[in-house]
């Protein structure tokens, strides 16, 4: 058997420094007769970064950007740190997972979920 360490210890920090430690973004959701809104705060993340995937019933929102300085540049002032994000969201059987829409507008990624037709329409059910 092949020993990857004398100290396990040490190999144990060695892969906790190789691990990509996700943020969760804030985030709202809001509902309506036809559609469930998911709004999160992603600022300065260009919309190429941005990965949305659904598996499992789960819709998964990540990205592993981070801003770069231009050769020399440093901050002077940081308010705010963008890094690698992940949220996922469990999907309820109401949600039509082909009609997900997504936009990215002032920072702000909102994703609209289309509610499917069955639980959006009223039956009337006449007593005989």
């Amino acid at each position: 058997m092949k020993t990857l360490s004398k100290n396990p210890s040490q190999t144990a920090v060695q892969n906790l420094k190789n691990t990509v430690r996700y943020a969760r973004p804030k985030f709202y959701i809001s509902n309506q007769e036809d559609k469930t809104n998911i709004s999160l705060l992603i600022p300065g993340v260009p919309k190429e970064k941005i990965d949305i995937s659904i598996k499992n019933n789960q819709l998964i929102v990540k990205s592993d950007w981070v801003p770069t300085l231009e050769n020399g540049e440093k901050f002077l002032i940081k308010q705010f740190t963008v890094s690698p994000f992940k949220a996922v969201f469990k999907l309820d059987d109401t949600l039509d997972q082909d009609s997900i829409s997504a936009t990215l507008e002032n920072g702000v990624l909102n994703l609209s979920l289309s509610k499917k037709k069955s639980y959006t329409e009223v039956k009337k059910i006449e007593i005989s």
